[in-house]
């Protein structure tokens, strides 16, 4: 089994036996709002005159990589990104396989 075989997140917690809490993990931060790039604003826009029947990669490649990429420029030098990388952690607990995106 991999990441890919997992359903649903109710799966996953019975499977990894995970707790599940809401929690607001920022909310001691003084978080600011950035603004987005025209590049980023662009191509989000070029993606809503696309088909909406592309494949879940298509979409990955279409939507998220471009913000992926936006936070990525804003943070240059503090963060990498990785794509389709192998991410073995724990193969008798189905953590293994390729990830989509790794940050």
């Amino acid at each position: 089994m991999a990441y890919s075989d997992f359903t649903d997140f109710r799966q996953i917690k019975q499977i990894l036996k995970l707790n599940y809490t809401v929690e607001n993990l920022f909310q001691s931060l003084d978080i600011q709002s950035i603004s987005s790039s025209l590049w980023l604003l662009d191509m989000l826009a070029d993606a809503q005159k696309l088909p909406v029947f592309l494949s879940e990669k298509a979409r990955s490649e279409i939507l998220i990589w471009p913000i992926l990429r936006e936070v990525w420029k804003q943070h240059e030098g503090q963060i990498m990104l990785f794509s389709g990388v192998s991410l073995d952690c724990d193969k008798e607990r189905s953590l293994n396989g390729i990830c989509d995106f790794l940050i």
